[in-house]
């Protein structure tokens, strides 16, 4: 088996040691023959870095690299072209100061690799020099390649000052590349933060955005084909160990880990957890360990608005452009750090794109719900699975006594030092259980007294929840209370009349009345 290329991003490091490539360069080809600008968002750990690194050596002319691959025959191998290869992603997490300091320090190391001497004390005038004295020690126009362009924003988010200014010296070092156009052949630019007019990069004129384009939906990440034509070795393995056929060992590995997609058509499948997947020869959730964003993290602990991951949401095409440091929007941060992702594409009836979004796959719906779950109602996911399972019993056997002792053991976790004043938060954990329990959310029903109202379906079977909150504390009048919300949760349910929701077909009526001392439950067909 030719060994995987697990945390390799090094293209000659690959090629020349026999590791796994998965070959992209007819991407490559199709690019270069269209344009000289380019800009792709991809979410953290999906193969930016190796395409960059492809790209690098493909300019230097290192024909030898590319033997086999699909662009090995229709390069023109005479011709290289100086490079200035940054990695955001290898830059300080740090203030201002220190952000400058490394642009400084790298400015200076390229320019010893092209044994020129820069003058300049400014940072953009030093860029400016050292572009146009590579291209006149040289004789030729040089090729910029800028990865994780957004980093030194990303990284320090939760510091909002800080982030802000880091913009603003990265704007002005990019503007740097509108000025000296005369001297540059071809740019390649990767980060998370999709571009948009008004976005970090807005300096640079003519940038084609790839991000979404049906073309490149595939440039990142391994399709189906890709995984079983490259890795079908290793895959089998992984079937062998479990004494598994090789189709049941794909169809959990399609479960676990496909579904991306920036097109709605094409999934790919994310590298990084893939090749764990095959070296470790085991599933777990690695991506969402090591490629999830702290600031990102920080934000779902405070937001109660956690409807785009709980079910597919509809959006237009702007809705995925909208990235500031100082106001950051939970729907777009979601898709391009990678937990939402497209499912489908279509029209309206004006000619305007919508696209569905969705969470893309099982590792990325069993890690952000159980965290959400921890977070939340104080749960450890090492606890949720036992408990899931008992709760779907008891909605498929209508066990109401058994259900409402299983929720009050779920609302007994949540800390008593947060303070709970509406029923929204309740809101959040139910959901996230729901979700946990493999029900698909088909919407949610704010009442104008308290209540909420809850369409599921399981399978084929249709469920709608009319939860009822009270703040009755006296113990001597909670039951009443509770009786009278469950009376009256049913009957929020009947004059809606849900079936009409479900296509007419029959529904189980199910009222949970609560607070955090008891739970009572109710089931009607």
């Amino acid at each position: 088996m030719k060994r995987l290329p697990d945390g390799i991003a090094d293209f000659i490091k690959i090629r020349k040691n026999d590791y796994i490539y998965v070959d992209k360069t007819k991407y490559i080809y199709k690019m270069f023959k269209s344009g000289k600008k380019y800009f792709l968002s991809r979410p953290r750990r999906f193969g930016k870095s190796l395409l960059l690194n492809t790209l690098k050596q493909l300019f230097k002319g290192n024909k030898v690299l590319f033997e086999g691959l699909y662009i090995y025959d229709k390069w023109n191998w005479n011709e290289n072209y100086p490079i200035i290869h940054l990695d955001f992603g290898s830059r300080t997490k740090s203030p201002p100061e220190n952000l400058i300091k490394s642009l400084n320090i790298f400015l200076d190391r390229t320019a010893k690799d092209y044994q020129i001497k820069l003058s300049d004390n400014d940072l953009y005038d030093r860029f400016e020099e050292l572009i146009e004295k590579i291209a006149k020690k040289t004789g030729k126009k040089l090729v910029i390649l800028i990865d994780e362009y957004d980093e030194a924003i990303i990284d320090n988010i939760s510091e909002l000052e800080v982030a802000q200014a880091n913009k603003e010296i990265i704007m002005d070092f990019y503007g740097v590349m509108t000025t000296m156009e005369e001297y540059i052949h071809f740019i390649f630019i990767t980060g998370v933060s999709k571009l948009s007019k008004t976005s970090i990069l807005s300096k640079i004129n003519n940038l084609t955005d790839l991000t979404l384009n049906p073309e490149y939906s595939a440039i990142c990440g391994y399709t189906q084909e890709d995984l079983e034509y490259h890795f079908h070795e290793h895959i089998q393995s992984l079937a062998n160990r479990f004494n598994f056929h090789y189709d049941k060992i794909m169809s959990l590995i399609q479960l676990w880990y496909n579904g991306y997609s920036w097109d709605g058509k094409t999934n790919v499948y994310n590298p990084y957890a893939i090749l764990l997947l095959l070296f470790e020869q085991g599933f777990s959730n690695n991506w969402f360990t090591t490629g999830s964003p702290s600031f990102l993290i920080d934000l779902l602990k405070t937001t109660s608005d956690l409807e785009p991951i709980l079910k597919p949401i509809k959006v237009s095409k702007t809705a995925f452009d909208e990235f500031e440091p100082l106001e950051i929007k939970q729907l777009p941060l979601l898709f391009q750090t990678g937990y939402l992702t497209i499912t489908n594409i279509e029209l309206d009836e004006m000619g305007d794109e919508k696209y569905t979004l969705e969470v893309p796959n099982f590792e990325i719906e069993k890690s952000l719900f159980g965290y959400l779950l921890n977070i939340y109602a104080n749960i450890m996911y090492i606890n949720v699975k036992d408990t899931a399972k008992t709760i779907l019993d008891q909605f498929q056997t209508k066990d109401a006594e058994g259900l409402s002792r299983s929720i009050k053991k779920v609302l007994s976790k949540i800390p008593y030092d947060i303070d709970i004043k509406c029923v929204d938060y309740y809101n959040i954990i139910f959901l996230l259980w729901f979700k946990t329990l493999k029900f698909n959310i088909i919407g949610e029903i704010q009442t104008n007294n308290g209540g909420l109202d809850t369409l599921l379906k399981y399978n084929d079977e249709k469920i709608v929840i009319g939860w009822k909150y009270t703040k009755e504390e006296d113990e001597n009048k909670l039951d009443k209370s509770l009786d009278e919300k469950i009376k009256e949760g049913f009957s929020q349910i009947n004059n809606k009349n849900y079936d009409l929701s479900f296509n007419k077909q029959t529904t189980t009526q199910v009222v949970i009345a609560f607070n955090r001392k008891k739970v009572k439950c109710q089931f009607k067909n």
